[in-house]
């Protein structure tokens, strides 16, 4: 599985004309439930070409999920494989996966081979909006634009649809990086009658973010009057609370608010805009060292597990204090709290008790609580603690052990490896450390080079200007002779900054590839949150700062390079022609590490 993909945007339009025609796999006649269908393949140009023997794998989707699954032989007959499958009755539509023997697999680099189910010469209603969800959801390469296109073929089918799914729809176009999306969104908005509160409501947040302020306004204005104890206003409240700056006005605020809105009862649990306002009012209250409120607003709090946040976050905030007991008082409360049977819970209140422990070298104490949260999670900051702990103690064996592990899985950060040639390095060995961890590494990729040439891009687009975090002017037109990765990032996004030391890695690889990381969608004071993030992880970094555009909830480079979501990079090639897009990282610092250097060198040569 590649954590760090590629999309390719300009050839989405010609995969998605005919649904069920693609190169290299056709079925015929078109399916329809109840009958059988030929499947033909030809693996020539894909990752199959040189196997002997082939199978497909087949799953049948309801409007819902995945119905069943089955896995048939193909049968070669003049270079081309085939098979035979029947289509269930219950079947709107069929994902087909040739498969080798072995590992390899055509999925249509990540785009999957799908065919909707017929009736009567047209989809069934739901085959399309199948679609769309397994593109949106990572069951295929998450492609949040070919998910819309999607989603769109299916009203475009049957136009009843558009009501059922209109609230994903209308997100999914307010995120759409084509403004020819935004201007349909801003079309169906203001032409959409409704008495409904929350569709109203939903209306007014996205004209706001669309920069439609007149209209927004309008709508404001009509919520107030027609629901003024409504949710519209509640969150106007909510939002005010937030925004005071001293904690007494907070606190007024927020009494105010609970007597005219009391949290109210539902019945699928607690409302999470109370919790989060919780939470927030605890903080507040820690930070104004306000024990007694901050007990009250946690005792607001439903779940262990609500709470455990704030524990947490108060830990940190009192380390950053350097008041090492109240950090360790809060750590332990959040230990309590966490609930170890969960699968998804939480074990930042383990790796900050450990974490503590280390600060005052008690590094015994702190190897627990480090092995539990490496244990449940394998994330890289529980693995290189809990790695610095047991080498503290004398412990290089286990540490060893551990980091082999994750080097032989493909987990192990840029970190636990600098920490495995640490250990490696101070004893005598034969055989050099590269050499030694290459032969660790799980076997690459060898189809990738080919996957990212057949997918690269020359999408002409203008020069832009930013300025970075010193006030220095960084003009895309004057770099150009040279190739350039921009790194679209958030201080508040953490897969953002957990890829960090592996663009690091890549840019030592690359000195003459010039680096560029935009920092963009920051609230509050964005430069002084950068600047402060530069001093707290000193990379080696150029930050720029994106630009919010006025009138509108957008930013000049993110819309510029029509990036949908962050973490996304930009490979510009010596002519400033976009070469690759690039969005996501799931933690797998060696996949980063390959793909971005593949992508590079394709496009040095």
């Amino acid at each position: 599985m590649k954590y760090f993909f590629t999309a390719c945007w300009l050839c989405i339009q010609l995969l998605t004309v005919n649904a069920q025609t693609y190169h290299s796999l056709q079925v015929s006649p078109s399916p329809a439930a109840g009958r059988s269908v030929l499947i033909t393949y030809d693996p020539a140009g894909t990752v199959l070409a040189q196997q002997s023997l082939l199978r497909c794998h087949v799953v049948y989707f309801d409007k819902d999920r995945a119905l069943n699954e089955t896995t048939i032989p193909l049968q070669q007959s003049r270079g081309r494989w085939q098979a035979t499958v029947a289509v269930p009755e219950q079947a709107i539509l069929l994902l087909l996966t040739p498969i080798s023997n072995g590992k390899l697999k055509d999925d249509n680099n990540g785009a999957g081979y799908m065919f909707p189910v017929y009736k009567a010469g047209k989809p069934l209603p739901f085959a399309y909006y199948q679609m769309s969800v397994l593109m949106d959801r990572s069951v295929l390469k998450k492609d949040p634009a070919k998910a819309l296109i999607y989603l769109k073929k299916e009203i475009d089918n049957h136009p009843a649809a558009e009501s059922v799914y209109r609230s994903q729809y209308f997100n999914m176009l307010a995120n759409s990086p084509e403004p020819a999306d935004k201007v349909l969104l801003i079309q169906k908005l203001l032409t959409y009658k409704t008495d409904r509160e929350e569709e109203l409501t939903m209306n007014q947040r996205y004209l706001q973010y669309l920069g439609e302020k007149q209209a927004a306004d309008s709508l404001s204005v009509l919520l107030r009057q027609r629901f003024p104890a409504g949710i519209f206003v509640r969150s106007e409240h909510m939002q005010a609370i937030q925004q005071a700056k001293e904690f007494r006005e907070k606190s007024d605020l927020f009494a105010h608010f609970m007597q005219q809105f009391p949290e109210p009862a539902t019945a699928g649990g607690p409302d999470y805009a109370y919790t989060q306002l919780y939470q927030q009012m605890s903080m507040a209250a820690i930070e104004a060292g306000d024990t007694a409120a901050a007990s009250a607003c946690l005792s607001l709090l439903h779940h262990k597990r609500d709470a455990l946040t704030v524990y947490s976050k108060a830990a940190r905030y009192y380390r950053l204090q350097q008041q090492p007991e109240q950090a360790m008082a809060w750590a332990q409360k959040g230990v309590q709290a966490t609930d170890t049977s969960s699968g998804y819970t939480e074990w930042d209140a383990y790796l900050m008790v450990a974490s503590l422990y280390y600060d005052q070298q008690a590094y015994a104490a702190g190897i627990p609580y480090a092995a539990t949260a490496y244990a449940h999670t394998k994330s890289k900051d529980a693995g290189v603690l809990y790695v610095q702990l047991l080498i503290a103690t004398g412990d290089s064996v286990t540490a060893t052990t551990l980091l082999e592990r994750a080097v032989k899985t493909g987990t192990a950060s840029v970190q636990m490896k600098a920490q495995l040639q640490g250990l490696y390095e101070k004893t005598s060995h034969q055989i050099p450390f590269a050499q030694y961890i290459a032969a660790l590494r799980p076997v690459a990729d060898t189809h990738l080079r080919q996957e990212l040439k057949e997918s690269m891009l020359r999408e002409k687009v203008a020069a832009i200007s930013l300025l970075d975090t010193a006030g220095k002017m960084v003009r895309l037109a004057d770099l150009k002779g040279k190739i350039v990765v921009l790194d679209f990032w958030a201080t508040w996004c953490k897969p953002c900054i957990q890829s960090f030391p592996a663009m690091q890695q890549v840019m030592q690889q690359f000195p003459e590839v010039v680096f560029l990381f935009i920092a963009t969608f920051e609230t509050g004071d964005a430069l002084q949150k950068v600047k402060q993030f530069s001093r707290e992880k000193p990379f080696p970094f150029r930050y720029l700062m994106d630009e919010p555009m006025k009138g509108e909830s957008n930013y000049k480079a993110f819309t510029h390079f029509k990036v949908p979501s962050v973490p996304y990079k930009v490979l510009l090639d010596q002519q400033g022609n976009i070469r690759f897009r690039s969005g996501g990282f799931l933690g797998n610092d060696d996949a980063l590490i390959t793909e971005l250097s593949t992508m590079i060198r394709l496009v040095q040569e």
